[in-house]
């Protein structure tokens, strides 16, 4: 059976994931939900892992960063799926279930201030993504996640 992931809303809990996105602990997860697609970044393609629930919304900011010339604004892929907590936490991270990922790690360390090219922010929130540098809490000026903001 195939779902239909647009019509799942952005998850606003961890019940949320475990209950539409799968557990990323199960043996069968990564067989399941993840796809892994090439993309452009720092004028190299990388493998991006991530979530299936968000293979079209990712290939909609990479398609608009192409389109408008600002691709070379992504000098480097950082991570994405991963099984982890959150770091200095014990809640699992949305990189465990394919729904986050990282760029421009170098200067946009987290807990600093955050760096990422108005340009590049603009292109993951147009497609419903969430910047970790709009975090209330820690800054992660190199995390995208896909979720409702100020949620998980």
């Amino acid at each position: 059976m195939t779902t239909n992931w647009k019509s799942i809303p952005a998850p606003g809990s961890y019940a949320d994931l475990y209950a539409h996105y799968g557990d990323p602990r199960t043996p069968n997860f990564e067989a399941t939900y993840i796809v892994t697609h090439a993309h452009e970044v720092g004028g190299h393609m990388v493998n991006i892992a991530c979530h299936v629930a968000i293979e079209d919304r990712l290939h909609l900011v990479f398609a608009d960063l192409i389109a408008s010339g600002h691709i070379g604004l992504l000098h480097t892929f950082d991570g994405s799926f991963v099984v982890r907590t959150i770091r200095g936490a014990s809640n699992p991270s949305l990189h465990s279930w394919g729904l986050a990922m990282d760029f421009n790690a170098a200067t946009n360390r987290l807990g600093a201030t955050p760096t990422m090219p108005a340009e590049v922010v603009a292109a993951f929130k147009a497609h419903g993504f969430v910047w970790g540098g709009d975090f209330n809490h820690r800054k992660d000026g190199m995390h995208f996640q896909f979720t409702q903001p100020h949620t998980i």
